[in-house]
């Protein structure tokens, strides 16, 4: 077992907590059995996980342990291999579909009506991109919490940058906003309804609609609306 790891299996057992100091180097040494070259390794894989942090002078520390925060690199490499909007959107569709399987149960009337509510205003928002993207991005992110799983929202935490990409691209064309706020209001009313199979067909649907207007449009025109949307 790496350093790396048993530091990290000291913190889930709670022998270390958030925001301690970690013991010296020579401590770590005894404490753990290995070498000194083997401890500073440990450390910067855990640096660079964002689990540790060095303090000049004073040591090295457990940070905060914010899970936005320790999911940066996984971000950055899944940014890195530059995965196509299809994967994107293949990705999307197995964890989407999934959490709205659990959500359908689990949703309580309040959110419910939230969901209403938010579903509402597409219609309203047709002609509001940034606005639409916002309240696009809420439906989504409820959903998913109410999948009450915490493994499934860590790992749309980790995916956010590339999903918000997706929908920012997906979203930039009036068509897929027109879509969407149909494809929103029916998966709501199945959610409603407690309806999961038509939740998770609804929430299919949804995606491959997007997806499909998008690559409907030429590529060329495609890269001319987002960069004319970016600026």
């Amino acid at each position: 077992i790496t350093v790396a790891n048993q530091i990290i299996e000291m913190i889930a057992s709670g022998e270390l907590q958030a925001g301690e100091k970690l013991p010296s180097e020579r401590q770590l040494q005894e404490l753990l059995k290995v070498g000194r070259p083997s401890v500073r390794e440990g450390l910067s894989a855990l640096q660079i996980m964002n689990v540790c942090e060095t303090r000049i002078g004073d040591g090295t520390y457990i940070t905060s342990l914010d899970p936005q925060e320790m999911t940066k690199p996984f971000e950055i490499l899944m940014l890195l291999a530059k995965p196509s909007l299809i994967e994107v959107f293949e990705m999307r569709e197995l964890l989407e579909v999934g959490s709205i399987r659990l959500g359908a149960k689990n949703l309580t009337d309040d959110e419910l009506t939230e969901l209403v509510r938010l579903a509402s205003l597409g219609p309203t928002l047709i002609d509001s991109p940034k606005e639409f993207v916002r309240v696009d991005a809420e439906i989504h992110r409820m959903i998913a919490n109410s999948s009450q799983n915490r493994v499934i929202r860590n790992i749309m935490d980790v995916l956010q940058r590339m999903i918000h990409i997706s929908r920012y691209m997906t979203t930039s064309f009036v068509e897929v906003r027109r879509q969407a706020a149909v494809d929103h209001m029916a998966i709501v009313t199945a959610l409603a309804r407690r309806d999961t199979e038509a939740a998770e067909e609804n929430m299919k649907l949804h995606l491959r609609n997007a997806l499909n207007i998008v690559m409907s449009f030429d590529e060329k025109i495609l890269t001319e609306q987002i960069i004319a949307k970016r600026e």
